[in-house]
């Protein structure tokens, strides 16, 4: 969608929408502007969480939550067409190295 005042906050072009775009010397960064209990915008992101995930918390001992949850997971990604990015660069790679880190 080439209407960028639909999704984009700039008051002062009149524009807006849930997205505001913050640029520095080093980065840009896209945020979201708003107030709600949810999400404003759907980042194409689709977690599953790790087995331990499912170990950790007062719900732990309540169920086997990753056996019971999994085709709720498949489900989701088959409807909402997850599928794997075929193609990295630099970016996506830095990202990748950093999640490895953090893990």
């Amino acid at each position: 969608n080439w209407q960028f005042s639909k999704w984009l906050w700039l008051p002062a072009l009149r524009w807006f929408g849930i997205m505001k775009v913050s640029i520095f010397r080093h980065i840009s960064i896209i945020s979201g502007t708003g107030v709600g209990g949810g999400s404003l915008v759907y980042a194409n992101t689709l977690p599953v969480p790790k087995e331990a995930f499912f170990q950790t918390g007062s719900w732990r001992g309540l169920a086997d939550w990753q056996t019971e949850l999994r085709p709720y997971y498949e489900l989701a990604l088959r409807m909402l067409g997850a599928k794997r990015n075929p193609r990295f660069f630099d970016n996506d790679l830095a990202l990748q190295q950093l999640a490895r880190e953090l893990d």
